[in-house]
């Protein structure tokens, strides 16, 4: 039972990520500004996010969802601030940077890539670490 639940908290967290990159695609490939559907996307799904990073089950896809986005984020800052805008270096990174920049688009509003950037690896790292706090928390319990 408790595999089953893990392996449901896991698929339910993935889904949610990929239905709101799915939302998110065009105006995050294309560069436009979020529409009120990209951030509600965003904003339900980080509230979703928060609220499964405290269920045990679901901490561990919570944890490596946020290392990989955290990593995403501080790539595509990198990215903007250096200006790699064109060249192999940017085809070889798109894999990593647009997963978290779709999933965190609805966040663009608040201004410029860099902040954007900033503020989306703030957010990742929290969740990160609240989420290996929740996996502790359970190892020490020894559950």
């Amino acid at each position: 039972m408790k595999n089953k639940i893990q392996t449901i908290c896991t698929v339910a967290l993935l889904l949610g990520a990929v239905a709101v990159m799915a939302i998110n695609f065009s105006a995050g490939f294309m560069g436009g500004p979020p529409t009120a559907a990209n951030i509600t996307a965003t904003v339900f799904y980080l509230i979703f996010w928060v609220l499964m990073l405290r269920f045990k089950p679901a901490a561990k896809a919570s944890a490596f969802l946020g290392i990989y986005t955290m990593v995403g984020c501080i790539i595509g800052f990198c990215s903007v601030m250096g200006n790699w805008s064109g060249g192999i270096v940017t085809v070889l990174l798109v894999p990593i940077i647009f997963p978290p920049d779709a999933l965190f688009y609805g966040l663009r509003i608040i201004g410029s890539y860099p902040v954007f950037y900033m503020l989306s690896a703030l957010i990742s790292f929290t969740i990160m670490i609240f989420s290996l706090i929740t996996l502790a928390n359970g190892q020490s319990n020894g559950k």
